[in-house]
């Protein structure tokens, strides 16, 4: 991988998932098996000179049972991106377990309230899923929220002028590739329960083959400034 280029690799819950996960939510639980792989193997792609990095999407239970414990214990950190309409809800994060995250060293970024596509919302919904949103999350962190994660990865030149008319540094999409420390829109890559070991392996390193580089970024192009 170019060493100005990082992979950011997003998981969302590990291990046997609740019944009341949202069925559109399962294929992205992974087993705690092929979580401690990932892991492992990151782990290897790292002392080889790859740049990873990790963010959790959705603020499931698992965040604070399985996987930041995993990246404590290697030296690692994540970003883990809360959805504030779920702290009360058997199965998530609630505030006491937001602040032990934060104690073991990983980091706090807002994934809304609601888990809904903000290109449909209007503007007091919006209002609702990040300003609010936000500062519910501050109260319980006690310091500033400054990135987001899109729900969905869906996204529009809409929805991007208004997260960046809100004031957040960091915008994380689902876009997959790789992204830069300068960069404010920064495209990650959300691992799904049916992926091989192989296209782990070009998450993790990197590596994507021509016609898909050029179909992401085309499709980012038209997304961020004409769509």
């Amino acid at each position: 991988m170019n060493s100005s280029r990082i992979s950011i690799v997003n998981f969302h819950g590990v291990g046997q998932p609740s019944g009341d996960i949202p069925r559109d939510e399962l294929p992205y639980w992974i087993s705690v098996t092929k979580f401690n792989d990932i892991i492992d193997l990151a782990i290897k792609e790292i002392a080889l000179g790859n740049k990873i990095e990790f963010t959790v999407d959705d603020g499931n239970s698992s965040d604070i049972e399985i996987i930041a414990p995993k990246l404590a214990e290697n030296g690692l950190s994540a970003t883990f991106f809360i959805l504030t309409g779920r702290l009360t809800m058997s199965g998530y994060l609630d505030a006491d377990a937001i602040k032990k995250l934060l104690d073991s060293g990983m980091s706090i970024g807002l994934h809304g309230k609601e888990h809904c596509d903000w290109r449909a919302v209007n503007d007091t919904q919006f209002y609702s899923e990040t300003i609010e949103a936000r500062h519910q999350l501050e109260e319980i962190c006690q310091s500033p929220i400054d990135t987001v994660s899109i729900p969905f990865g869906a996204y529009n030149k809409a929805v991007i002028r208004r997260l960046k008319a809100t004031g957040f540094q960091k915008i994380f999409t689902s876009d997959g590739g790789t992204s830069t420390h300068y960069s404010q829109i920064c495209p990650r890559t959300s691992i799904r329960n049916d992926m091989s070991d192989g296209q782990i392996t070009d998450i993790l390193t990197g590596r994507m083959s021509i016609k898909r580089f050029v179909k992401r970024n085309v499709s980012m192009f038209l997304r961020r400034h004409v769509v």
